[in-house]
């Protein structure tokens, strides 16, 4: 069985996200190897049962859906606060860290290409220096 990924893999990096783990460790201690989260077509049920089964805490309804909270409801009563975050709240904050790494990227890359820039100016003042 394969389930068509797309919102399931973004699912699974807010999940990701929210338990501040990495992508890799969070890959490593399912067992399932670093090129799942660059597939965007299916999941096989296999890795799917390896998620489930390493991370009980995930809500299999929705990871798979979207439907209902992050967290199952048992675990949202034995550990900390951080459980009851509901799947909006959960949405917003993942949509404000990608929004700020956007920002950090776009930030990076005009830099980038300001010192470009400065450096061609540079370039082309020392060739008009050396024919003068």
């Amino acid at each position: 069985m394969k389930i068509i990924l797309h919102n399931t893999i973004y699912r699974l990096k807010q999940f990701i996200d929210y338990n501040s783990i990495s992508i890799r460790e969070f890959l490593k201690r399912a067992g399932i190897s670093h090129g799942l989260l660059r597939q965007v077509r299916t999941i096989g049920s296999d890795k799917l049962k390896n998620i489930l089964s390493t991370y009980t805490e995930l809500n299999p309804e929705w990871f798979l859906t979207g439907h209902g909270e992050m967290l199952k409801n048992e675990t949202a009563e034995t550990t900390s606060d951080k459980a009851s975050v509901s799947s909006t709240e959960m949405n917003r904050d993942c949509k404000i860290k990608i929004l700020k790494k956007r920002l950090d990227d776009k930030i990076t890359q005009d830099l980038e290409n300001q010192l470009t820039l400065k450096g061609r100016i540079i370039e082309t003042k020392d060739e008009f220096i050396k024919r003068t």
